[in-house]
């Protein structure tokens, strides 16, 4: 609480050493669970999605980026470097996602975290999930 209710950031360590999630998860299992699973990808040309950029002429502009639709293996094969994007994918769609995309890993983990729960006086409303391409 002494954090959230001032908005100050935190890093919290060790809070999952016991997840099956931290031996499973590789490409090869999220392949093998959820590869035929359609998931929400977003494309943009530089890795920055719902950001407030610079254009050539001056001007600021919010962007969002390009969502596509795609099983999650073909995504995977991006990540993997065996198919070709222009730009950065990344699969880290808002709105609890963990549930509506994702929801087969939730075996994987813990769906709610009672430290959390006890800083926010609530369960989650919403538990995403992200995965992305690295970016040099």
């Amino acid at each position: 609480r002494d954090y959230v209710s001032q908005n100050r950031p935190v890093v919290i360590t060790d809070l999952f050493t016991d997840a099956p999630a931290l031996k499973k998860w590789n490409l090869d299992y999220f392949r093998q669970v959820i590869g035929n699973t359609e998931i929400t990808v977003d494309f943009t040309p530089d890795g920055y999605g719902d950001a407030v950029k610079l254009l050539p002429d001056g001007r600021w502009c919010f962007v969002k980026p390009e969502e596509r639709r795609m099983q999650a293996r073909s995504f995977f094969d991006i990540l993997q470097g065996r198919t070709e994007v222009d730009g950065v994918a990344y699969a880290q769609h808002q709105n609890n996602s963990m549930h509506t995309e994702f929801s087969t890993l939730f075996a994987d983990i813990s769906e709610s975290i009672p430290m959390a729960n006890e800083a926010f006086g609530c369960e989650p409303d919403a538990v995403n999930c992200g995965l992305e391409t690295e970016t040099q």
